[in-house]
């Protein structure tokens, strides 16, 4: 088994790959506050909560059968891929140019995005660290 396909790496890179895209699109958001008719977007996040708790769910351990290897209790990751979320409109009241934009409320987002992105990179920068420790010991 390949170390970094198992555990916490996956659901790290996957969260960040997400949260990327989530930023992107806020940006959008802000960048088209002006724009007539422009509707605000953004990633079902309590959908992806989900998912990504469903994912990082452990499973049941598997009974012992004498004579077959013993896999033990390990948590499964499935992959999923954070980009098959799409971004939908976010309901709003309309300005009087049809612009549903709310650039507080695109800030707020943002900032509470890139500090989950900080947060992320950091912890994942830690576990590759662990990682490159651990050869480093061996070798």
């Amino acid at each position: 088994m390949d170390v970094t396909n198992a555990g916490a790496i996956p659901t790290m890179e996957a969260a960040l790959a997400y949260a990327f895209r989530r930023h992107e699109i806020i940006v959008n958001n802000i960048a088209n506050s002006s724009t007539p008719g422009f509707h605000a977007q953004d990633l079902p996040v309590a959908e992806f909560n989900e998912v990504l708790a469903r994912a990082t769910r452990p499973e049941r351990p598997s009974p012992v059968v004498l004579g077959q290897p013993f896999e033990g209790a390990r948590p499964s990751m499935p992959s999923f891929n954070p980009t098959l979320f799409s971004p939908s409109p976010v309901p709003g009241v309309p300005g009087a140019d049809g612009n549903t934009v709310v650039p507080e409320l695109e800030a707020s987002k943002m900032a509470k995005n890139a500090a989950l992105f900080t947060a992320l990179s950091q912890l994942l920068a830690r576990q590759y660290d662990l990682i490159e420790k651990a050869i480093r010991e061996r070798i």
